[in-house]
């Protein structure tokens, strides 16, 4: 990507303050990486309630053959992609853990060696071109350094798709970028404002802080310049923006901005006015009794009721104007909350671009999205004044035209209202998009739904972890639809009673070990046999070999999919009838030739012929094949006996000749 000045044709998202403020502090220039890069996990991982290894194979008939011979799961890494990992079982069946977004990038080679692959990492760093980017990630970022004139601050791709965003600047300088973690913060952008951006997994959350009232009277209002390259943006009723690809999906979406004060901001998941942590701020507890009860108990109510209240912001109004190639959104703050004794500073402006994989909504502000963020939120923690509801978006293309055994939905939840089990339930849904919101949230339907009381987070005695919910029968039927995109909508038991509160880190988190995914186990039936064989050899079609007395053996060469050991079963017929159904042969590696020597004595003068089906652990190809030849043993005339072909076709027959094939 080419982070340097827009050209001609090419859209852009700006965000800009008046024009009358383009003074800078000055600062010291970021010309190296500040902070060490994170250590990567190239292979597979023991991130999961059952990911029991780091093996890892080039191959599906690779994976099978080191599971069969360890009785462990090895991935088969020729099946890796970005959001799904594939895992050969000892039985021989395969389990798939599919993300809800980029899990994994390609960070060296073309990815068909385990070093080649890395799990995201958004640290950010300086590269030697001078612009910041992340350790590893799953589309193109890159941040401007600063410290000079410039016309933009950041261009990102968006995920899951060719549209790019960039962030512009005035042409003044640009203040240097001080970086921590997945934080870059550029001061003073204006006198007493400060513009921060958060990079998560999939995408980037970015803010005004207003640290006085005096920087916040400078303005009247911010405005986004705004255009994609690669795509349009297009207005919405709700008065939200769209940004589109060239077939008209969304990719993205902007809702209406947000805004907060710093006593609601210490209750944000990861508060924008303290230090960058990797780990979820949960909001304050209450203190009642403080002077009166002892300190002891006052904390100790204090830590029960962390994470119970979620911060109120303020919405923001917001009017596009589209002119040409651009879009510029202006974003008004009601001016009397600024300028109120009760607004506590510095002010957060949160002017977010969302994208869809996981995202709740909220029914207090139902029409506000929530895309991007660390949590996921379900249930009520204010007797149902404000209720939450999670979706979970994922990519089921590779789900088609499987036996899927079995399936779950895997949360890691970081808390709940108290150790008490309390059901939750998990619906197929539509798929949910950045733009969604609790007015626009689409329906659930309960058939196949499954609900679990799995509850963690609160405190020793049910310490954060993951919790799950068997969705067997909801996968199964994605398997069988045509839609490639499906969610799951994850509603608490109640939602006017606490004790069913929940949070989860979303996919947004920064650690990829607890992030949600979906984990089945599937098998694929084998493919029809061919060449099947008798005696090592291909009869002529429609010939009947003549065998001498002795052993017979049956070979077909079998197949699978998925790979691994498979197996012919051989149906008999003598005289047309069946005798012997589904004699299983030799176990081998797919694309092997099964065989089977007959376990019973043939009778004389009786036409054989046989149909062969191929079988894994658990499937069998839908279709047998069936050879027209027959063979027969010589029967109770002295003069039937066989005599050697004249004609070898392939080792063995001439059609409508009885004879014993003979190999060239």
């Amino acid at each position: 990507m080419n982070a340097g000045r827009t050209g001609a044709g090419r859209t852009k998202l700006a965000m800009v303050a008046l024009t009358a403020i383009a003074v800078v502090m000055p600062g010291a220039v970021a010309g190296a990486d500040v902070h060490a890069p994170l250590s990567v996990t190239p292979l597979g991982s023991l991130d999961g309630p059952f990911r029991p290894s780091d093996l890892v194979a080039p191959s599906p008939s690779g994976a099978q053959a080191s599971a069969f011979a360890l009785g462990q799961a090895v991935e088969d890494l020729s099946q890796r992609t970005a959001t799904e990992q594939v895992f050969a079982l000892p039985d021989g069946t395969w389990r798939a853990d599919v993300y809800s977004g980029t899990e994994w990038v390609v960070v060296d080679g073309d990815g068909a060696s385990a070093s080649d692959w890395s799990r995201i990492n958004t640290r950010l760093r300086v590269d030697a071109d001078g612009l910041v980017r992340p350790t590893a990630y799953g589309q193109d970022f890159a941040l401007n350094s600063g410290g000079a004139p410039a016309d933009y601050i950041l261009t990102s791709g968006i995920a899951g798709s060719d549209v790019s965003v960039t962030v512009l600047w005035d042409g003044s300088v640009l203040p240097p970028v001080e970086l921590e973690g997945p934080r870059a913060t550029y001061r003073d952008i204006a006198p007493g404002v400060d513009y921060v951006v958060d990079l998560f997994a999939t995408g980037f959350e970015q803010f005004y802080v207003l640290h006085t009232p005096a920087a916040a009277a400078q303005f009247s209002d911010w405005h986004f310049e705004l255009a994609v390259d690669g795509g349009s943006v297009v207005d919405r009723d709700d008065g939200s923006l769209a940004i589109l690809d060239p077939a008209g999906d969304e990719v993205a979406s902007i809702p209406a901005a947000m805004a907060w004060d710093a006593s609601e901001d210490r209750k944000q998941a990861q508060p924008v006015l303290e230090p960058w942590e990797n780990a979820i701020n949960l909001s304050p507890g209450m203190r009642p009794g403080e002077g009166i009860l002892p300190s002891a108990t006052v904390d100790a109510i204090e830590r029960a009721t962390e994470g119970r209240e979620l911060p109120v912001e303020v919405p923001l109004a917001m009017q596009a104007t589209h002119t040409g190639e651009s879009t510029l959104i202006a974003l008004t703050a009601d001016p009397a909350w600024l300028a109120s004794e009760d607004t506590v500073y510095p002010v957060v402006i949160d002017p977010t671009m969302g994208t869809s994989g996981d995202l709740y909504v909220r029914s207090n502000y139902p029409t506000s999205s929530y895309s991007t963020g660390p949590e996921l939120f379900i249930g009520t923690p204010d007797s149902g004044v404000s209720r939450y509801r999670t979706f979970v978006n994922f990519n089921t293309s590779n789900i088609k035209h499987v036996d899927i055994t079995s399936a779950s939905l895997y949360l890691w939840n970081n808390h709940s209202w108290s150790c008490s089990s309390r059901n939750w339930t998990a619906y197929t849904a539509e798929a949910a998009f950045g733009s969604t919101t609790w007015s626009t949230q689409p329906a659930a339907y309960s058939l196949n739904s499954s609900t679990t009381n799995a509850t963690k987070g609160y405190s020793a005695s049910c310490a954060g972890g993951w919790v799950s919910v068997g969705i067997t029968d909801m996968v199964k039927y994605w398997s069988e639809s045509t839609v490639t995109t499906h969610a799951v909508r994850i509603d608490a038991g109640s939602e006017t009673d606490n004790f069913f509160w929940k949070r989860f880190y979303s996919r947004d988190w920064g650690t990829s070990s607890q992030r949600p995914y979906l984990s089945y186990t599937y098998n694929m039936a084998p493919n029809t046999p061919t060449d099947v064989t008798l005696n090592g050899s291909i009869p002529g079609d429609g010939a009947t070999v003549l065998l001498e007395p002795g052993a017979v053996t049956l070979g077909a060469k079998v197949s699978d999919p998925n790979g691994g050991y498979v197996q012919a079963a051989f149906s008999i017929y003598q005289d047309g009838v069946l005798v012997v159904d589904g004699l299983v042969g030799s176990s081998v590696l797919s694309e092997n030739v099964s065989t089977l020597s007959i376990p019973f004595a043939l009778t004389p003068g009786a036409v054989y012929k046989v149909s062969v089906k191929a079988r894994d652990a658990k499937l069998e190809s839908a279709d047998a094949a069936v050879p027209t030849w027959g063979f027969r043993i010589p029967g109770v005339d002295p003069n039937d006996v066989p005599t050697v072909c004249d004609t070898v076709v392939n080792a063995v027959v001439v059609t409508d000749t009885e004879c014993v094939g003979v190999a060239p």
